[in-house]
């Protein structure tokens, strides 16, 4: 078995939105999205990647390879993406075909 899923990811929980300009708390047990920063930067190391601008696709499946019990919903998001973009020290644009491309900005 290469993959493990924590049985709390299972399950669908209601979201709630937050007030209007607070940032949302994590969840009790869930960890926060900059807590997956130290993943992200690891994985994007040991790509081996000429420019800036790496492959969501390519940083999940090395972050995958890495922790196989990594899951987004852990940190509350549904998506690779969502999770991303709450990071603040990345930036993401369109890449080709429906890919979506991701570099550091610190």
């Amino acid at each position: 078995c290469n993959r493990f899923i924590e049985i709390e990811n299972i399950y669908d929980e209601p979201e709630t939105t937050p007030a209007r300009g607070k940032a949302e708390a994590p969840k009790p047990g869930r960890l926060a999205p900059e807590d997956a920063r130290k993943l992200f930067l690891e994985a994007m190391e040991k790509l081996e990647q000429e420019g800036e601008w790496y492959s969501l696709g390519r940083i999940g499946q090395q972050i995958q390879a890495d922790k196989p019990d990594f899951d987004t919903r852990s940190y509350g998001k549904k998506k690779l993406s969502d999770l991303v973009t709450e990071i603040k020290i990345f930036e993401t644009k369109p890449g080709p075909g429906n890919q979506l491309l991701v570099r550091r900005i610190d």
